[in-house]
């Protein structure tokens, strides 16, 4: 009986930090949108509204899907350090989590270039064109290079 009770708080607490992860993914999602929407909003002059709009919201569904993967990698690396003193666990393949990881990172980093592209060339089509290369690159990559690290 002292088992099944161990197990459903066990269980209990997984979910809670799965919950804690992704109320932290959104919250950083939240804040890099704001930021980077600000930002556009006030550094550009002309389309600075949408443009901001796109670049915030591109930020803040990448975090907030980026940001619980880490969490979780982190959290699993140290709790195995801190049984053993060195990492010996098998990781669990998920490829659904690492996809969504590295989709979340290439929206993330999208954002970030086309802000960044649109601040040295001021071409609002170069900087979305180039800014979602940019993103489906590391996407490509991240998704490749993601699966090797766990």
């Amino acid at each position: 009986m002292s088992n099944e009770s161990s197990r459903a708080s066990s269980a209990d607490g997984e979910q809670v930090d799965e919950r804690v992860a992704k109320f932290m993914g959104a919250g950083s999602g939240v804040m890099s949108g704001v930021a980077l929407a600000a930002a556009s909003y006030f550094v550009f002059d002309t389309n600075a509204l949408l443009f901001g709009a796109l670049v915030g919201l591109l930020s803040a569904v990448g975090s907030s899907l980026f940001m619980p993967w880490i969490l979780q990698q982190s959290e699993e690396s140290s709790a195995a350090e801190e049984t053993t003193g060195f990492d010996t666990t098998e990781p669990e393949t998920d490829a659904g989590g690492i996809n969504t990881a590295a989709f979340g990172a290439g929206l993330e980093i999208a954002a970030v270039g086309m802000f960044t592209l649109r601040l040295v060339f001021e071409d609002i089509l170069l900087a979305v064109g180039g800014g979602v290369a940019i993103g489906l690159g590391v996407f490509l990559v991240g998704s490749v290079l993601f699966g090797y690290a766990e």
